[in-house]
């Protein structure tokens, strides 16, 4: 009897341990799988936003709603900002309101700690600025933008931020000037 009692108790603590196992591994692998989607998301969002500003931005907000899952929410933040900045630009719709959130990110944002996330929020900022037409600040910022992904050493987002800048000189007409961000930006793409 009492060798019966030790079996089912052994039993049970197996199952209580395994259960117990399943969960902390669904814990811990969940915020993986969301940073697949959120991935996922962002791949189809890129291929995307600059024809189907509707369906663009239902996928940010799919973004939006991942972020809480994962660790990293300053990360994926930034690149949710980083994409409305493109959807914006690309729609030449202004957001107001994308303005101030991008700046209360930044001001999270800790340099030292994530200078990619900082270089990517100027970024985004410079390049929402842009399109609502404030060249100076956007121009300023995209600079700044600059310097922090050659010290980055991401030639990406080098050849991005030249193209921005172009296109801010242009805008403003300063052609040579324009012509020589967009003719630095093409040394990084080709």
């Amino acid at each position: 009897m009492r060798r019966l009692f030790l079996y089912s108790y052994y039993r049970r603590k197996q199952c209580i341990v395994k259960y117990a196992l399943l969960i902390i591994a669904f814990f811990f692998t969940f915020p993986i799988f969301a940073k697949d989607e959120f991935d996922s998301l962002a791949e189809e969002f890129d291929k995307i936003y600059f024809y189907q500003g509707e369906k663009s931005r239902q996928i940010i907000d799919k973004m939006y709603q991942i972020i809480p899952a994962h660790t990293d929410t300053s990360s994926l933040t930034a690149q949710c900002l980083y994409r409305e900045a493109l959807l914006s630009y690309a729609q030449g719709t202004i957001d107001s309101s994308l303005t101030t959130r991008i700046k209360e990110q930044i001001a999270k944002t800790d340099k030292s700690e994530n200078p990619f996330n900082n270089a990517l929020l100027h970024y985004s900022l410079g390049t929402h600025l842009s399109a609502t037409g404030d060249y100076s600040e956007a121009f300023s910022l995209s600079l700044d933008a600059l310097e922090q992904f050659r010290a980055l050493e991401d030639e990406l987002f080098i050849a991005k931020t030249l193209n921005v800048l172009a296109t801010i000189c242009s805008h403003i007409n300063l052609f040579d000037m324009s012509k020589g961000y967009y003719l630095e930006a093409l040394e990084y793409i080709s």
